[in-house]
């Protein structure tokens, strides 16, 4: 076999075998200030989250945090990647309550519009190592938007069980989480 059919068959084989399972789907119906998924089952490799959200009040676009297992406490740290507009910037924090982890619209953008964003939480039932968290994120305000490449540790070795989707304010009706599981 020629040794890109190699390569092919390789990655190919390895695409096939993790696989992403849904564990829950929330969709909002009551303008809740957070979203929280808790019984986070312990049987996979990483989580992945995946949003479409809008805030109700008038801001263009807002940050959306998250909290790992209830915990307060200022035991987070990001690093971020940011483009709005022409603008790009780079921002990073330590001793932080919350997970900063990206980008959604509030009441001011285009009807309709909602941020999205892709959330990894890499290893969330290894208990040797503190959590790390990764989002590809963005936000569209009238033509002028955010996107978000952002990372973040847990300063904790717990296993995740829970978490929080913070935001300040609250969401609108319609919003989608959709938590996966992805098999290692």
């Amino acid at each position: 076999m020629p040794i890109l059919g190699v390569i092919a068959s390789s990655i190919t084989g390895n695409l096939l075998t993790n696989s992403y399972d849904s564990i829950a789907t929330i969709t909002t119906s009551t303008s809740p200030s957070s979203v929280t998924f808790s019984g986070i089952p312990q049987t996979y490799q990483h989580l992945q989250l995946r949003y479409l959200a809008r805030r109700s009040d008038a801001v263009g676009t807002s940050g959306i945090s998250i909290q790992i297992n209830g915990d307060g406490g200022a035991n987070y740290v990001r690093n971020e990647l940011y483009q709005g507009n022409t603008t790009a910037a780079t921002s990073s924090a330590t001793g932080q309550t919350q997970m900063a982890v990206g980008y959604m619209t509030g009441s001011t953008a285009n009807a309709g519009s909602f941020g999205v964003g892709v959330i990894d939480i890499l290893d969330y039932a290894n208990t040797n190592k503190n959590t790390v968290v990764r989002a590809l994120t963005g936000a569209n305000n009238n033509g002028a938007g955010n996107s978000n490449i952002s990372t973040g540790v847990w300063l904790n070795t717990a296993a995740v069980t829970s978490f929080t989707f913070i935001i300040g304010g609250t969401f609108v009706n319609n919003c989608v989480f959709a938590l996966y599981g992805i098999e290692g």
